[in-house]
């Protein structure tokens, strides 16, 4: 658990924290849920799953305000998957 404040507002070790709580979960949990999203509450330990981010954060909001949270794509490297082209036609003026 995060106790000291200063850790809480590190992103990084926030971030480790997260991941050592994964480590910590039971496969059987992970190959259930392969695909889904975690939302890790460092401060509690505690895990919210759901299919898509948005509902694994909205269940995490509402069991606690406070948390600090951290979210993971189970079974993946990464949560979400960011890519970038400067093909011909990449353009940096394209509204967002």
């Amino acid at each position: 658990m995060l106790t000291d404040p200063g850790e809480r507002s590190s992103p990084q070790r926030i971030a480790e924290k997260a991941a050592e709580i994964y480590g910590d979960l039971d496969d059987g949990i992970k190959q259930a849920h392969t695909g889904h999203f975690m939302v890790v509450d460092v401060k509690s330990r505690k895990h919210y799953i759901a299919e898509f981010s948005e509902e694994a954060f909205r269940l995490a909001r509402e069991d606690a305000p406070h948390g600090v949270f951290h979210l993971i794509r189970i079974g993946a490297a990464s949560a979400f998957k960011v890519s970038f082209s400067t093909g011909h036609d990449a353009n940096w003026s394209w509204p967002l």
